[in-house]
């Protein structure tokens, strides 16, 4: 389903990249979900994204806690829960510096991963944040 949905964000990401510096950047899982899941989607997501618009992928984001899902969290609780999760990689500062990041996840619903994820990215050098998700709940 990677391919057929990543496709989907490409319409939407497209018009908007033209010519633009752009380095693309998966919201990370922290490594026991991923153990546990097999595969990250916004990963996923995002190789197809990179891909189709020949931008590079890269991963300068770890998320150092291993945070509840967000889904059945109030929006205050979002915001607690996902505070102080991520961290930049030693060499991610390199990958995002003076660049405009492309931040990509499957779905977004208050916004505070995104938001938690694009203060580390803004902290670290990059130029701009521009959020890709493929659904809003």
């Amino acid at each position: 389903m990677a391919e057929v949905l990543g496709k989907l964000l490409i319409t939407t990401a497209r018009p908007f990249c033209a010519g633009v510096d752009i380095v693309v950047v998966p919201v990370p899982l922290h490594r026991r979900r991923l153990w546990d899941r097999g595969f990250n989607q916004a990963e996923l997501l995002a190789r197809v994204v990179a891909q189709e618009l020949a931008y590079p992928l890269v991963a300068p984001l770890t998320r150092r806690v291993p945070t509840r899902p967000q889904f059945n969290l109030s929006r205050r609780d979002r915001r607690a829960n996902i505070a102080g999760a991520f961290a930049m990689k030693p060499r991610g500062r390199e990958q995002i510096n003076h660049k405009i990041v492309l931040l990509v996840d499957d779905i977004v619903t208050t916004g505070a991963t995104m938001n938690e994820c694009a203060k580390i990215l803004k902290q670290n050098g990059a130029r701009e944040i521009w959020g890709l998700v493929l659904a809003k709940a």
